[in-house]
């Protein structure tokens, strides 16, 4: 089934979140990516993108707290293959999606996802400061 309206994005988003006992909500999450020992901030997400975070968290295992979790290839694969049917939304950017088949198409030596369930958390990780850093 395609997300194709913006009732079917919040019914999944839902969905997703339901299946999380105890899930919170971040403010902003993102995925960071080091290569050669060089952190990027692949894309970062703050309310307005909320399905791309519960749906990544329903494969890595985040349920609440501000934290940087390490994400496999396979994990990033899986999440993106969940998150896929939401491209049919055309009324909305899909930046997420985006960035996660661009990252699964390159090489890194670590993804890193970040959660940050309020700012004035301290800083889970350095890439948790990058991220940060860049809002």
């Amino acid at each position: 089934m395609s997300w194709v309206t913006s009732d079917h994005l919040r019914q999944a988003r839902e969905r997703f979140a339901a299946s999380i006992p105890g899930w919170v909500q971040p403010v902003v999450h993102g995925l960071v990516t080091t290569t050669d020992g060089v952190r990027r901030v692949q894309v970062v997400s703050g309310l307005d993108h909320r399905l791309p975070g519960v749906v990544l968290a329903s494969v890595i295992g985040r349920v609440a707290g501000t934290a940087t979790v390490v994400v496999s290839r396979e994990q990033l694969a899986e999440a993106e293959l969940l998150l896929t049917p939401a491209e049919a939304a055309l009324f909305t950017p899909h930046p997420n999606l985006w960035a996660w088949r661009r990252i699964l198409a390159e090489q890194h030596d670590l993804i890193e996802a970040v959660f940050i369930d309020d700012l004035a958390d301290p800083v889970s990780s350095e890439s948790d400061r990058l991220l940060r850093s860049s809002l």
